[in-house]
């Protein structure tokens, strides 16, 4: 009986001994698990941070980059706008250029024209003395004759008019 009792206590060890080996293992296994699970989680939470930490950083980058396309828009418009105002003022300049050079021409031309007219006026004047001296002397010629014709019959009691009085009264009829 006490062999008996031995080995019942025995047994009741070995089944004791394993139930807590067992127990062990099951709480083991559930640490194990329940490590792993909170393991994954940390490593789930970790990923979504660093996605959130890499889309913020994304957006950041995306701002930036659009606050450097801005910058760039903004500098290729003042570089165009300053090519514009040049090309104008180039423009302007060159106008004003050919502007003055056809003043310039306007005013040679002009002042050729108002020599050439004047020219053309001195000639006519000659001319119209010349012809004008002409007559006169046709005019003095025929009163010279006239008054030899006078003095040749003998008149008296007429008044001797010089050949200039006489030009000046034919001129006035």
């Amino acid at each position: 009986a006490v062999v008996e009792r031995e080995a019942a206590v025995e047994a009741v060890r070995v089944e004791a001994a394993m139930a807590a080996a067992a127990e062990r293992e099951a709480a083991v296994e559930v640490a194990r698990v329940e490590a792993v699970m909170q393991a994954a989680a940390e490593r789930d939470a970790a990923v979504e941070a660093a996605r959130i930490e890499f889309s913020e950083l994304f957006a950041e980058k995306e701002a930036v980059m659009e606050a450097e396309r801005k910058k760039e828009k903004i500098r290729t418009d003042a570089e165009t706008q300053a090519a514009i105002e040049a090309v104008r003022r180039e423009v302007v300049a060159q106008a004003e250029e050919e502007k003055g050079r056809a003043v310039q021409i306007a005013r040679r031309e002009a002042a050729a024209q108002v020599e050439s007219e004047m020219e053309m006026a001195k000639t006519e004047a000659a001319m119209q003395l010349a012809e004008e001296s002409r007559e006169a002397a046709k005019q003095a010629a025929s009163l010279r004759s006239a008054r030899a014709r006078t003095k040749s019959r003998g008149s008296v009691g007429q008044h001797q008019l010089s050949p200039r009085t006489l030009l000046d009264r034919s001129q006035r009829y």
